[in-house]
């Protein structure tokens, strides 16, 4: 839920909202004019790598960078109009929903659901790589390992992992948690030779994942520390729902 959804509510004359999920709308933040008028992809390559993807089932984070993924892209039966062609081949898009934009696809779990979801998923990697599932955590695009380790050797290609951030906004400054330790994410940059790792890890920008200084995983957590500062959570619901 955005700002600019709720606005849509309340234009319509039926409803009055409250807007306690100001800063939580991060698609197409700060890409500017081009990414209304322009394609996603041009030529089979993205244009907007925050958003969109172009190489199937590489490691992907959803937008927003809430939980991981894979891109996604098929071949249709038949060709695709021409505001929808992307590739060379006419027929190959992503998802109809995103106007066949190649997107972040989160796999079906049939055990757990929001299994691949940083806040509330949990993790599918050994403890070597530092993997931290909490309301804090966001999705990064690593190659990290542990040197000297058996186990995360064998994870040398890129991946998606949930580690835990950390927004300055007095600096405006990006920080990544691993193992304890605070590395500073410089925006869109790769951080490697960290000691006792192998490896690079991804930083994404501040201003696409540091949009309230009041952190949430989801409504009703969004709804009790921003709309509920002063009043317990429990006394809310006895007085509105009892």
């Amino acid at each position: 839920i955005s700002e600019i959804t709720l606005a849509l509510f309340e234009d319509s004359g039926w409803y009055k909202v409250n807007y306690y999920t100001g800063g939580l709308f991060r698609y197409g933040k700060n890409e500017g004019c081009a990414f209304i008028y322009n394609k996603c992809l041009t030529n089979g390559k993205s244009n907007f790598y925050n958003e969109f993807c172009d190489t199937k089932y590489e490691p992907f984070c959803t937008n927003g960078r809430l939980s991981k993924g894979l891109c996604y892209y098929s071949d249709y039966a038949q060709n695709l109009i021409s505001d929808y062609q992307y590739f060379t081949q006419t027929n190959r898009g992503g998802l109809m929903l995103a106007d066949y934009c190649p997107v972040s696809q989160v796999p079906n779990d049939k055990e757990m659901m929001f299994n691949w979801n940083c806040a509330m998923g949990k993790s599918n990697y050994p403890s070597e790589l530092g993997e931290t599932i909490s309301d804090k955590s966001i999705c990064f695009i690593s190659s990290l390992r542990k040197k000297k380790s058996l186990i995360s050797k064998s994870y040398t290609k890129k991946r998606t992992i949930c580690h835990q951030i950390q927004c300055d906004y007095s600096t405006k400054s990006l920080y990544v948690q691993l193992n304890k330790v605070k590395y500073k994410c410089i925006d869109n940059k790769t951080i490697s030779n960290i000691p006792g790792y192998e490896g690079s890890i991804q930083c994404p920008s501040f201003n696409n994942v540091c949009t309230s200084d009041v952190q949430c995983s989801d409504m009703l957590d969004c709804i009790t520390k921003r709309s509920l500062p002063r009043m317990d959570t429990f006394t809310y619901y006895n007085t509105h729902y009892n």
